[in-house]
């Protein structure tokens, strides 16, 4: 059944919060019902706790879902994803903080893979790496670098020689096909905020930055 609602449903939420409504979450579940009531900061997560914030990211993986190339490990690592917050969140200088916490979900995800049924190692391999690599695009998105306004410039440094080379190819172009001389404009840095960093940096964005296409 939940396979079936994982793969199919619009909005997988529903499934979980009738049975949170009914006090039917399985033992089976525990990992997941551990994220009820796990704080969050405020800041980046008005939705409230890890359960409603996990709920959220379902639907939105759902949305996603035809893209994935596996998309029962997909939906599953969307549900699994935060497993590890109740582990590690606490408060650091006045913030909710949950260091590592991708890392502390793998065995976590794997329990409820083994609680479900799961026994296709290479599909539990698949949620766990997905789980593990969650967080990987926003720590490469904090390193691009920032002008005092907060806006992301990419390859703001050395442009000038990545100017030169794409207007050499752009008039190498135009040789060698000359309808399309003077089609091409010249080359621009790329300038960008932060949250478009992030899709440049995973392609296509997916709500808990796992899967980039």
């Amino acid at each position: 059944e939940l396979r079936q609602i994982l793969l199919t449903a619009e909005k997988p939420s529903v499934y979980f919060e009738t049975l949170r409504a009914e006090n039917a979450l399985s033992p089976a579940l525990a990992p997941l019902a551990a994220l009820i009531g796990v704080p969050q900061n405020p800041a980046y997560h008005a939705e409230g706790d890890v359960w409603n914030h996990t709920m959220l990211v379902l639907d939105a993986a759902a949305a996603l879902r035809p893209q994935a190339q596996q998309p029962l490990g997909f939906m599953l690592a969307a549900l699994c994803h935060d497993l590890g917050k109740p582990l590690t969140t606490e408060v650091v200088d006045g913030r909710i903080r949950s260091y590592n916490h991708e890392n502390a979900g793998i065995p976590l995800a794997k329990e409820l893979l083994r609680a479900l049924g799961i026994t296709d190692t290479a599909l539990t391999d698949y949620v766990c790496n997905m789980v593990k690599l969650h967080m990987r695009p926003n720590a490469l998105a904090a390193q691009v670098p920032v002008d005092e306004t907060g806006v992301c410039t990419l390859f703001a440094e050395g442009f000038g020689q990545l100017a030169d080379a794409a207007d050499e190819a752009y008039a190498l172009a135009a040789q060698a096909f000359p309808v399309l001389d003077g089609s091409y404009g010249s080359a621009k840095p790329m300038y960008g905020s932060f949250f478009m960093s992030r899709l440049q940096l995973t392609g296509v964005f997916f709500p808990f930055t796992v899967e980039s296409n």
